[in-house]
């Protein structure tokens, strides 16, 4: 008898044991969802190696060496059908590696494997887009650039908010953001809307931002985020003079191509150059309208940072 209790210790321990390695989350729904495709976006603190798989709404994720893992970020836009058509897989961060083991087009379940061959825990971010068989999540096909109303203006603002949050790790090392507003333009070249920024120790960062987008695509070409009333321009930033010295450039692009006969400017994004030697300058992109022609510039403003001085502007075109 004691040998039949053993072996159902075994046995159950070999069942159960796995699951002591697993966490479940289910996603916390972004944005007004979209019938036609989606976007998940998962952060995970590792320290080893782990498994996620989603399924749906619901992600497990699975201790393979080293720390339990913990899940800091699980956000869709929608449920993963157990049939996505054209599934993508995306890393964005992590000093380690990141790879798809398993396609969700094979059963329903997306795997990724998450690899941290250094000591200590780090924190990996990877995003997963996905279509139901309409619109293809890289681009708009030709019968959607052929009618009018197809074009998807949700999916085009949750594109654009999550390049936001990229952005806002990039430049603020947070993706604690909040969106206030967000809009496509009449013309859809850009989403422009207003986002609240939370750093270390609550701090908030009051901005406003544009997407620009490419018409022809779907795709977002470039973000830009800019302060709003009491909001700070950069982290590196010097207080009034860097923000004054950005409206001096902006100005400045925005007569210069007047001059050149544009009857109307849009600007697209704008920040301080991180090239070495280059913390002076400020670089973006703009649009010039004339009549039913748009046309894209690259730009770069030579500024003192101290009084929001323009010394130079280059505007070169795209």
């Amino acid at each position: 008898m004691c040998r039949n209790l053993l072996l159902g210790a075994a046995v159950l321990g070999t069942v159960w044991a796995p699951m002591f390695g697993q966490v479940q989350q289910r996603a916390r729904m972004v944005g007004g969802g979209n019938p036609a495709g989606g976007q998940c976006t998962v952060e995970v603190v590792v320290d080893g190696s782990a498994d996620v798989e989603i399924r749906g709404d619901v992600a497990n994720v699975r201790d393979l060496s080293g720390r339990q893992p913990q899940v800091r970020r699980f956000e869709c836009t929608g449920m993963m059908p157990a049939n996505p058509v054209d599934f993508r897989f995306r890393g964005i961060d992590g000093r380690g590696r990141q790879s798809l083991v398993r396609d969700p087009r094979n059963g329903g379940v997306a795997a990724v494997r998450i690899e941290d061959p250094e000591g200590g825990a780090e924190a990996y971010t990877f995003e997963i887009t996905w279509s139901s068989g309409g619109l293809d999540q890289g681009r708009f096909g030709e019968r959607d650039r052929r009618l009018d109303g197809a074009f998807d203006a949700n999916r085009v603002v949750q594109e654009c908010q999550q390049a936001i949050r990229r952005e806002s790790r990039d430049r603020y090392n947070t993706a604690n953001v909040e969106f206030r507003d967000a809009r496509v333009d009449d013309d859809r070249d850009f989403v422009r809307g207003r986002v609240d920024v939370v750093q270390g120790g609550g701090h908030e960062q009051h901005l406003q931002f544009t997407c620009a987008l490419n018409r022809e695509t779907g795709q977002i070409r470039s973000v830009r985020m800019d302060p709003m009333a009491g909001g700070m321009v950069n982290p590196r930033g010097n207080g009034g003079g860097t923000s004054r010295a950005m409206q001096s450039c902006q100005r400045a692009v925005s007569e210069r191509l007047r001059s050149q006969g544009y009857a109307d400017v849009e600007m697209g994004r704008m920040n301080i150059d991180d090239r070495p030697g280059r913390a002076d300058w400020i670089v973006g992109d703009v649009k010039g309208l004339r009549g039913n022609r748009s046309d894209f510039y690259n730009f770069g403003c030579s500024v003192d940072l101290r009084d929001g001085d323009v010394r130079s502007v280059e505007v070169t075109r795209r």
